[in-house]
């Protein structure tokens, strides 16, 4: 869903829609290893835990690590598209340069979904808790 998305959204006019699909396809990994990095890893062992400058450095490191990757993905799919499709080539270069940032916005989106989701489920736990307390104490008044 998110590259069929991805493909309809960034192919121009005179674009491949099959070119750009796969394009997508490519980077698909790296959004989904950075975004498990950083929901799984970064989040709870160091922004969870308040450790703020720790997880800043990690981040940078990980947009820093997770763009060279895309470049490299972006430059052997040039190669790949020039060798075999040399008309398409234009119009992916052309639109290139927009890969990252929908890469980095999914990865925003579900990190905000998934601490959301954590918080809530935590907030949950918490007044069931509080309601079990409460309902123990009326108990032990009773008795």
């Amino acid at each position: 869903m998110f590259r069929l998305f991805l493909s309809c959204f960034l192919v121009p006019g005179q674009g491949s829609l099959i070119n750009a699909f796969y394009f997508i396809s490519f980077l698909v990994p790296v959004a989904l290893v950075t975004s498990w990095y950083f929901n799984n890893y970064l989040i709870p062992y160091y922004l969870l835990r308040k450790k703020y400058k720790r997880f800043i450095i990690l981040s940078i490191f990980t947009v820093i690590i997770s763009l060279d990757v895309i470049m490299i993905i972006v430059f052997i799919a040039f190669i790949l598209i020039a060798r075999y499709q040399p008309g398409q080539l234009k119009s992916l270069i052309t639109q290139y340069y927009s890969f990252p940032a929908f890469l980095y916005l999914t990865v925003i989106a579900n990190t905000f979904f998934n601490v959301y989701n954590k918080q809530y489920l935590l907030q949950r736990k918490n007044e069931g808790n509080l309601q079990f307390q409460i309902f123990s104490l009326t108990l032990q008044t009773n008795i």
